[in-house]
């Protein structure tokens, strides 16, 4: 069974611990640049001593994260450009087969602060923060259906301020295409388990699991073992 929702951090869309931890150590959220002090209070409250933060320098100047005592780590999935109106399975194709360097970074800079409590997150906290904990959950021997009930969760824990944004850029940017504008907002707004199940078999036909993935783009074993020991139904990873 999925984790429930946590609950939200003030003006925090999309914060979550990771379903199936033993202890809620690992969490995933959307951006915290909204972030007020009460909110970062209640991070502290939640003994989190890591900020990995997914999006573009770009993004990041636009709206920096407001965190005070975390540490805090970049690791820019995309290193250029967010897509605007590419379909969910192109946009994680092209994280998966060209970005592997990148989401395994992320994926140690995790393992490395999981102990003291680490959130990882990206704008909305829905596609690159999901794929990354995906292959994570997924290399430690988490369920498929377990990974993909969290994934879901997302599009319906968008702010409705990031619903707003998005939805005057897209319709500004593509107006006249109503194809693009149809193909962009399922993009930006929509989280279908499917998307992910085929982002999943992709790196099952490509490497043959999530687990072989990680290591060709430098994950370790150790890395990976103290990963699993957070999970409950996590297997042993050799």
């Amino acid at each position: 069974m999925a984790s429930q929702p946590t609950a939200q951090v003030v003006q925090l869309p999309n914060f979550r611990a990771l379903p199936n931890q033993s202890t809620p150590k690992i969490f995933r959220s959307g951006a915290l640049s909204e972030l007020a002090a009460c909110g970062q209070e209640e991070l502290r409250n939640h003994d989190i001593a890591c900020v990995v933060d997914l999006r573009e320098p770009y993004e990041i100047a636009d709206a920096p994260d407001f965190i005070d005592e975390l540490t805090y780590i970049n690791i820019p999935l995309y290193r250029g450009q967010v897509p605007l109106a590419a379909t969910i399975d192109d946009v994680y194709r092209l994280l998966l087969m060209e970005r592997g360097n990148q989401i395994a970074a992320a994926v140690q800079a995790i393992s490395y602060y999981a102990d003291r409590g680490v959130v990882v997150h990206c704008k909305a906290g829905k596609d690159r923060t999901g794929l990354v904990v995906a292959l994570l959950m997924a290399a430690v021997g988490v369920s498929t259906e377990v990974i993909t009930v969290d994934y879901e969760q997302s599009a319906a824990n968008l702010s409705q301020a990031y619903r707003r944004q998005m939805t005057r850029q897209l319709e500004t940017q593509l107006v006249g295409n109503p194809t693009g504008l149809k193909t962009a907002m399922q993009l930006h707004m929509a989280s279908p388990a499917a998307a992910l199940q085929r982002a999943l078999d992709l790196v099952g036909a490509e490497f043959g699991a999530a687990q072989q993935y990680l290591a060709a783009h430098g994950v370790t074993a150790p890395q990976l073992a103290a990963l699993a020991t957070h999970f409950g139904e996590g297997k042993n990873v050799l």
